[in-house]
């Protein structure tokens, strides 16, 4: 009986994530119409924190037994990188458009290859320095910024690339640790400290949204559950197989499904030179995994 190898369990998860994240990335751009991106990135931190944590507390507390010298890690993962990462990809969603946000956080696989050369962590290959750059031609395309289609604001443009730089630091810092915890646990910590994070900045802010929109924020705790947590899980997961460059570029595939659901539900447009975008990225993708034997 065929079975898939830990590697190739990783690649479907991360390409069933990106299917849950650019989704998230054109509800994203629904919801803060009418949301403040601090509200909705602290509000889904807490929300999915206390999905993962209070079951696993009543039916497996020993998953959540964290050691002593990765406290600290939690800390930055959480409390920094992804707090950080949450305010500045919604930031760049609420200023500019959901693709062009999600373009310019797909640098990731440049920066992360960058780190991984640059401190000896990670081989660098031709075809993954080629697969790298079909990421990002791919996405340049989808999104029609060679063709005057980029939405142009300083403050959104910088903040999706700050989003790009924290995603590829989680990717590269995760692996570290990630290992040693079940995905649901370590997924709930790192919320956790996220939302500690949060509430440390503006700890007024969320809590009256609860207290005057309820219904929204119901309606948020829906979309952080399903669009958060789970691809949230799956990406951890895969990281205990997959290298940090190829899975920045698996990931990639997101802006394939942001492009295709941005051009379905918000009428942005989805031209012919974005199609081919679109197959320069799954180009990409499929190179990654058919190099699967390489030395990372």
């Amino acid at each position: 009986m065929w079975r898939l190898t830990g590697r190739e369990r990783g690649i479907v998860a991360l390409l069933a994530a990106t299917f849950f994240w650019g989704t998230s990335i054109v509800a994203a751009r629904i919801i803060l119409r009418d949301v403040q991106p601090l509200v909705l990135s602290h509000l889904g931190a807490l929300v999915s924190a206390t999905t993962l944590l209070l079951p696993l507390a009543f039916v497996a507390p020993h998953l959540l037994h964290v050691r002593r010298q990765d406290v600290w890690k939690f800390i930055v993962l959480g409390g920094g990188a992804f707090a950080l990462g949450g305010i500045f990809i919604n930031i760049g969603i609420q200023r500019t458009s959901a693709a062009t946000a999600a373009t310019l956080q797909y640098l990731a696989p440049a920066m992360t290859l960058t780190y991984g050369w640059t401190t000896g962590t990670e081989k660098v290959h031709a075809w993954k320095v080629g697969a790298v750059f079909l990421t990002i031609a791919g996405a340049a395309l989808t999104t029609g910024v060679v063709f005057g289609q980029f939405v142009y604001d300083p403050v959104g443009i910088l903040a999706a690339i700050g989003s790009a730089a924290c995603f590829s630091f989680i990717t590269v810092f995760s692996k570290s640790f990630a290992s040693r915890y079940h995905p649901a646990a370590f997924t709930g910590l790192t919320f956790l400290a996220m939302g500690i994070a949060y509430f440390a900045v503006e700890p007024a802010a969320t809590f009256e949204f609860i207290q005057t929109r309820p219904q929204m924020a119901c309606w948020i705790a829906g979309y952080s559950i399903l669009l958060g947590v789970l691809p949230t899980m799956l990406y951890f997961y895969a990281l205990r197989w997959v290298e940090a460059t190829a899975a920045t570029i698996v990931l990639s595939f997101e802006i394939v499904v942001t492009s295709v659901l941005g051009w379905l539900w918000l009428g942005e447009r989805l031209a012919v030179w974005q199609v081919i975008g679109a197959a320069l990225v799954i180009t990409a993708v499929i190179i990654i995994e058919r190099q699967r034997n390489e030395v990372a």
